[in-house]
């Protein structure tokens, strides 16, 4: 099948697992997530409509965001993989929903090299308690995000997680869920919104537990152009 083809068939799996528990399509958006996918396959799924895309690298944000630019296209990035310091300034040029801040220096130099329009960030929150993984401990998950909130720039959306590889996913994003509402009480979190949770092999169980942000990567654009994993790929999306 097409890029445009597998596209449309996860929207409409997406939509019928919303419609499943009375939610709304549009309430969940779709990242395609496009690590080290060729750029031809990012454009064919632009053209089918796609808007909101996904990386995990600065390297590969760059690479993609540029471009993007020089195309004109005109696209809304996410940066979906461990982020560090030294990277930051490069990532914020494309101005992306950051989904993985999971400590309070990394959300300080977020803040201090944001722009006036600020930066949208997601905590991600190591739901499995695997070691491996990035992510801040569920129990800490709160406190952080209400740092963050407080940071100058800074626009806490709400929380990221990524279940661990085999176990059953309903669980952990079930507790993510409630890690969610909780946040919406305080007063940092009023406005935190967003649940990033579910990749290709679990995006409808994620749905149906609330995601509001899915990310897909080989669903859409099969399986990667190089199958070896890098450190960031420990924590990002597929």
């Amino acid at each position: 099948m097409s890029v445009a083809q597998d596209l449309a068939d996860v929207r409409r799996r997406i939509a019928a697992a919303a419609r499943a528990v009375g939610r709304e399509p549009s309430d969940v958006t779709l990242v395609a997530v496009g690590k080290r996918q060729p750029l031809e396959r990012l454009w064919a799924a632009y053209d089918a409509g796609q808007r909101e895309f996904g990386e995990s690298t600065a390297q590969g944000l760059a690479r993609a965001g540029d471009a993007a630019q020089s195309s004109g296209r005109g696209l809304h990035w996410h940066f979906v993989g461990r982020l560090q310091t030294n990277k930051v300034k490069q990532v914020l040029r494309y101005s992306p929903l950051v989904h993985s801040v999971d400590r309070l220096d990394l959300g300080e130099e977020i803040s201090k090299r944001s722009g006036e329009a600020g930066t949208e960030v997601l905590v991600q929150v190591n739901i499995g308690g695997e070691a491996q993984k990035g992510g801040v401990a569920p129990d800490e998950a709160i406190e952080l995000a209400q740092h963050l909130a407080r940071l100058p720039r800074l626009r806490l959306a709400g929380f990221m997680a990524i279940p661990p590889v085999g176990a059953d996913p309903q669980p952990h994003f079930e507790r993510l869920a409630s890690l969610g509402r909780k946040l919406r009480e305080c007063a940092e979190g009023a406005h935190a919104r967003h649940l990033s949770m579910g990749m290709t092999d679990d995006f409808e169980t994620a749905v149906r537990c609330g995601a509001t942000l899915v990310r897909i990567g080989t669903a859409i654009f099969g399986e990667r152009s190089s199958t070896r994993a890098g450190a960031a790929d420990a924590t990002d999306a597929d």
